[in-house]
């Protein structure tokens, strides 16, 4: 036969109330947190209930993400267009510089090619924070913990 396994074990008995004594106090969670969507919209999924206990990063709720992603592709579509001017700039800039230094370009002609060229920069980093920001905006349509917790309640 296998030999027996010693266990743990513990005595469970009622105890007086009056041996244990009455405190006064507050029960209070060490950590709070009031987690909340960034954007706003239509909730499309609610992942947990309230006495739920939940880990770091676990997704609670979602919303829809129609606009979120409407805007992305808006601000990709923008991007695309800015890029294929900026290459136009940069062709039309090398090809005013090169006549200039043949000696047949103007110099006006110069300075507008120049400038449309750094016009066309400044708009391509614009357009690629906007695809930036509306990246997070879509990530902000998913609602995660920021720690362990056990929720209490939706509002």
């Amino acid at each position: 036969p296998e030999p027996v396994r010693p266990v743990l074990s513990i005595e469970v008995r009622a105890l007086d109330q009056q041996a244990l004594g009455r405190f006064a106090g507050n029960i209070q969670a060490r950590y709070e947190s009031d987690v909340g969507f960034r954007v706003p919209g239509r909730i499309a999924s609610r992942n947990v209930d309230v006495g739920a206990e939940v880990k770091k990063g676990d997704l609670l709720a979602t919303l829809d993400p129609t606009d979120q992603q409407n805007q992305l592709r808006a601000a990709q579509g923008d991007l695309a267009r800015i890029e294929a001017q900026y290459i136009n700039a940069q062709a039309n800039a090398r090809r005013q510089q090169q006549l200039f230094d043949r000696g047949v370009g103007a110099q006006a002609q110069l300075d507008i090619a120049q400038t449309d060229l750094k016009t066309s920069g400044a708009s391509l980093e614009q357009a690629r924070a906007s695809v930036e920001q509306a990246r997070d905006q879509l990530n902000y349509s998913e609602l995660h913990t920021d720690h362990d917790a056990v929720v209490t309640a939706w509002n």
